[in-house]
């Protein structure tokens, strides 16, 4: 599939989908875009129900709590949003597969 079609069908997506997405990505080239890929849908959203008005609690927790899950998820991968670098290291390597583990067990 070409990278145009890919950003097609990403683009389509719900933020619950590209969420999901960056929770179950097992390859490591990719888990940063897709947790960034997530974070815009996120922002998105955010943005969309506050220029709708929309009260929407229980989906604005969801949000904010999607979005906690990914900078966390981020930080097990060792690699700093700020700066992009990365400090990874055996322990956080295993920190973030355990984390994985742990997601998987839950229904989102």
């Amino acid at each position: 599939m070409a990278a145009t079609s890919v950003q097609r069908s990403l683009s389509t997506m719900g933020w619950k989908d590209m969420y999901r997405l960056a929770l179950f990505e097992d390859d490591k080239g990719k888990i940063l875009t897709r947790i960034a890929d997530a974070e815009v849908a996120i922002a998105t959203r955010e943005r969309a129900l506050f220029y709708a008005g929309s009260e929407a609690i229980e989906e604005r927790k969801a949000l904010e709590a999607a979005l906690y899950a990914l900078q966390a998820l981020r930080g097990l991968t060792g690699v700093s949003r700020r700066t992009g670098r990365s400090s990874t290291n055996a322990t956080t390597h295993d920190a973030l597969w355990s984390y994985r583990r742990m997601v998987r067990g839950r229904r989102l």
